[in-house]
């Protein structure tokens, strides 16, 4: 998958029908999307970049894309809408969730707590937790040195000094094959995984509105200056003006 998700803001979740032959033209999407079709088929074009989205091949539609989207076959589909902060990027075919991971998570966000408050933590907490079973599942077909690295560095991100011979050594591997491994299989380097699992467990510690200096201990930064220049260079904000935008 390799998408660097940081949601600002819950829009929508929506069941939508599609007759098979409907064509839909989006210019400028308003916002990102997840499209999870129940049933049927839709395919999504932007430029020369096409997927097709059905039960097995749920999509991502970045926010500000121009795209045209055609249904293959009649089609049931659950979307969630939000605001991305990375948000801008191609249309991506993502690995299968069960239908009922989807609808549960779905039902979930359409009832929310009753606070706003803890309604849009709540909501954003869900959504997190549903892209998280995403990278699980595409991790199902990958080689198992990976699965075993990824493993450790999703049990072990909190750790400070976590170093990639650590890594290594857990996956009963060298550090050079480790490194070989994870740009075959994900196109990123072990540390940059690493890195990737610590911002994604540190927008949602800032999300609960934990402050910086506790997020910086917490997914294994010793340094909160540090802490905060790896954070605005993955997100392009620093932890503050983040949350600022969650007020």
């Amino acid at each position: 998958m390799n998408k660097n998700y940081c949601i600002t803001e819950f829009i929508s979740a929506l069941n939508v029908h599609d007759e098979e032959g409907k064509l839909l033209t989006m210019k400028n999407r308003y916002s990102a999307s997840l499209v999870f079709p129940l049933s049927g088929a839709i395919s999504f074009s932007a430029g020369k970049n096409r997927v097709i989205a059905d039960n097995n091949h749920p999509v991502y539609i970045p926010q500000g894309i121009n795209y045209f989207n055609r249904c293959l076959r009649e089609a049931d589909s659950i979307l969630f809408n939000f605001y991305d902060m990375n948000g801008f990027g191609e249309l991506t075919s993502l690995p299968p969730v069960p239908t009922e991971t989807v609808l549960e998570c779905f039902e979930r966000i359409k009832t929310p707590a009753e606070a706003v408050q803890t309604s849009r933590f709540y909501i954003l907490s869900q959504l997190y937790s549903l892209l998280h079973k995403l990278e699980n599942n595409e991790m199902q077909n990958k080689n198992p040195i990976l699965v075993s690295a990824a493993l450790f560095i999703k049990q072990n991100f909190h750790v400070t000094g976590l170093s990639l011979s650590d890594i290594a050594n857990a996956a009963c591997v060298s550090k050079v094959y480790l490194g070989k491994v994870f740009v075959k299989e994900l196109q990123i380097t072990p540390f940059q995984y690493l890195t990737k699992i610590r911002m994604e467990q540190a927008v949602t510690y800032l999300q609960e509105f934990r402050r910086v200096g506790e997020v910086s201990a917490s997914v294994g930064y010793g340094d909160v200056y540090q802490f905060s220049r790896a954070f605005k260079k993955y997100y392009g904000c620093s932890p503050k003006a983040y949350c600022r935008r969650l007020l």
